[in-house]
């Protein structure tokens, strides 16, 4: 009920903002005339034109804060200088777009926001694929209310690390994917995270890295157990509680011989849910494939009588 009545109160914010806006500027404005010239010089090629008289009304358009005018002229000026080839004054042209994607935050259109930032990142992929991939962050930062366009940037991002031929940065990529991941997750949309953990996976499986290893395995098993996918998830269970788990038993022996008792009990704790999620996923499969060969290479751990 509070989300609703928030999202209620932001849509009458932006509703007032955007008639307010008519208001200022009806159709025998000044300014609607100087804005309409421009935008007939851009549908007729000529960008040059385009490109002045855009730059006429940007000043009465920031002096009245009226900021998703002033963002919109500064991204069609930001179009100009591409159709016009000048894409090598990459300072001037990312500078134009991420203007137009600061004023539409701050008139509180996010989508428009989004979309100048996409365009410089467009321009940043033939010129600077990092910076490309920190702008794709950026902008998945201020998708907080839409996860999926979020989860779809950073992982556009993390492709980005993974192709950047100077640099691949693996552990970037890996990083972003799991972003991507627990997003798509908040979407219940399992398919999608698993197709980015398992992408990740490769990369962190022999870092020893027990929490991120865990964290990766469980949510494989889980989120593969709910797609029906009872072999798959049987797999990732497997290695959570078998001996093969190799980070889990090394960890488990180091706080034992710390005396923590504590940090025994969260580790004990931790395994004993597994184990219970792993039964149930067992016997899941089971019962809708009876014929298939049960938990194939499971090592299970050696208990000593102290």
């Amino acid at each position: 009920t509070t989300t609703t009545s928030h999202n209620t109160s932001s849509n009458q914010n932006n509703n007032n903002i955007s008639s307010k806006t008519r208001q200022k500027y009806n159709i025998h404005s000044s300014e609607s005339s100087v804005h309409l010239l421009a935008d007939l010089a851009f549908l007729f090629s000529d960008y040059e034109l385009a490109l002045s008289t855009y730059r006429l009304v940007i000043n009465d358009y920031k002096n009245d804060k009226s900021y998703v005018h002033y963002a919109s002229c500064m991204e069609m000026m930001g179009m100009c200088l591409v159709f016009l080839r000048k894409e090598r004054d990459l300072k001037e042209l990312i500078h134009y777009f991420q203007l137009a994607h600061n004023y539409y935050l701050n008139g509180h259109d996010i989508k428009r926001a989004t979309r100048a930032l996409l365009y410089s990142i467009d321009i940043c992929k033939k010129y600077k694929l990092n910076e490309a991939a920190k702008l794709l962050v950026l902008a998945s930062e201020h998708e907080e209310n839409n996860s999926i366009r979020a989860a779809l940037l950073y992982e556009q991002a993390a492709y980005i690390y993974l192709t950047d031929e100077h640099s691949i940065l693996l552990r970037k990529y890996a990083f972003h994917l799991i972003m991507a991941g627990h997003l798509y997750h908040k979407c219940s949309l399992k398919a999608f995270r698993v197709r980015c953990y398992t992408s990740a996976q490769h990369i962190y499986q022999h870092k020893q890295w027990k929490y991120i290893d865990d964290h990766i395995h469980y949510h494989l098993g889980k989120d593969n157990y709910h797609l029906n996918q009872f072999q798959q998830a049987v797999h990732y269970f497997v290695h959570l509680i078998g001996t093969n788990n190799k980070s889990s038993t090394t960890t488990l022996q180091q706080q034992m011989s710390s005396s923590s008792s504590s940090s025994v009990s969260s580790q004990a704790e931790r395994q004993k849910v597994w184990l219970e999620e792993f039964v149930l996923v067992v016997s899941k499969w089971v019962l809708n494939n009876p014929n298939d060969p049960i938990v194939p290479h499971l090592q299970l751990p050696n208990f000593i009588d102290s």
